[in-house]
């Protein structure tokens, strides 16, 4: 005898029944653009809730770019799935694929492959040097075109967890982005970056003697309230940011359990 219920692949339309709760929180998370984390165990319909939601809501003004990282283990890997899919969810037709690649990644010097005929398909490929060069014009392409287009941009992760297999990339992006951060954004003179080795966790302090103690405590205040890529990078590879008054100026603190 068949059996009626799919398994192991995701569902559609009659397919799809109940969650109705679900399927109404997670589409208000997505037009108000609120950072949204589904856990549950395996083939227990994640992705296919979300793609329920992503045709629910495609006649608004939400562009949904979906990113599947189960074969994804590099870093390099994940900056070309992120650009190739905010590009193809943007985008309409192929022409259109290579005038957003070419406009939108300007820093950058991609390879694109194009294919024509009844099921066109693109593919942009980027070098790992390039990346490192650019890695934040990437992340931030998803906002630039939103901005461009002015239309709100959705990213969903499946298998968000294979992200912590860059745990030595993020870190030392974390020190990166912050050491840009004290001289692009506090108008620091200066920066100490300490890292103190214990027997159960490695901390980061980095302090500089930028946006000056007046303004300093307010400043404080947003960093602690705000969810960027330096939290998000902290998150994924399980360490913790914290944003202290220093005896210099602002200190910002990272712990990253051993």
């Amino acid at each position: 005898m068949q059996t009626p219920f799919n398994f192991g692949r995701t569902v559609k339309n009659d397919s799809f029944t109940n969650r109705e709760q679900e399927l109404k929180k997670l589409a208000s998370n997505f037009e108000n653009q609120i950072n949204t984390i589904i856990l549950s165990p395996r083939r227990w319909g994640k992705s296919s809730l979300v793609d329920k939601v992503t045709t629910q809501i495609k006649q608004k003004n939400i562009r949904v770019v979906k990113i599947d990282l189960f074969g994804i283990r590099t870093e390099e890997e994940f900056y070309n799935a992120l650009a190739n899919a905010t590009i193809k969810a943007t985008s309409g037709k192929a022409g259109e694929w290579l005038e957003m690649g070419k406009k939108f990644i300007r820093n950058v010097t991609p390879k694109f492959t194009v294919e024509l005929g009844d099921k066109q398909s693109f593919d942009l490929s980027l070098d790992l040097d390039t990346i490192k060069k650019n890695y934040r014009e990437l992340l931030d392409l998803p906002e630039r075109i939103a901005d461009e287009k002015n239309i709100k941009i959705v990213v969903c992760i499946d298998e968000f967890q294979n992200i912590s297999t860059f745990n030595q990339t993020h870190l030392y992006r974390v020190i990166q982005e912050l050491i840009h951060n004290a001289f692009k954004h506090s108008a620091a003179w200066h920066v100490w970056v300490q890292l103190k080795w214990e027997p159960n966790q490695l901390t980061l302090e980095v302090e500089d003697d930028g946006t000056g103690f007046h303004h300093l405590n307010e400043f404080i205040h947003r960093l602690r309230n705000k969810h960027n890529t330096l939290r998000i990078r902290s998150q994924v590879i399980g360490a913790s940011i914290t944003y202290h008054h220093g005896p210099k100026g602002l200190l910002a603190k990272v712990i990253f359990p051993l």
